[in-house]
């Protein structure tokens, strides 16, 4: 059995996409963290997940070739308030994007994840969830619901210090 040169230069492509493949992914999944030690090979193949289901490929094909979509038209649209939160070292999307999207919101607040690259739940997950409660305890408090929504939830108030 001798396989044909163009079988083996095929399989000789198909090998070089594949190192290419990993290599860009490997340099996306650095980029993603401020601090290298979350750059693992387990955080690239949990970002890589969704693109093990069935029809991903097919799906991402078809949204790419229809232009995929602009939300850009439709932020402003959002009257609801809402946190945009940031890491300060985020490589993936350039800080002028968190800008853009507080400006753009109508009741927008951005917060800077100080060091953090693009993942903040994973890379400041404590910094995160305090920036997530203060911001829910906020909007309640303003509306004059956070002891309502701590007794909803089963905490006395005064345990809760709403009282």
């Amino acid at each position: 059995f001798s396989p044909s040169l163009h079988s083996c230069v095929r399989v000789v492509h198909i090998l070089t996409e594949a190192v290419n493949y990993c290599v860009v992914m490997q340099a996306a999944n650095k980029m993603a963290y401020h601090d290298p030690k979350f750059a693992t090979e387990d955080a690239m193949r949990v970002g890589r997940l969704h693109t093990h289901l069935p029809g991903w490929t097919d799906a991402n094909i078809a949204f790419m070739r229809s232009g995929g979509y602009s939300i850009s038209t439709r932020i402003p649209h959002v009257q609801q308030p809402t946190l945009v939160m940031w890491g300060r070292q985020d490589e993936i999307l350039e800080p002028k994007y968190a800008y853009q999207f507080e400006q753009a919101l109508a009741n927008g607040r951005l917060q800077w994840v100080e060091e953090c690259g693009h993942c903040a739940h994973l890379e400041q997950p404590t910094i995160t969830t305090a920036n997530i409660l203060n911001f829910i305890d906020e909007g309640l408090s303003e509306r004059g619901e956070l002891a309502e929504a701590a007794v909803v939830a089963g905490i006395p108030a005064a345990v809760a210090g709403y009282n």
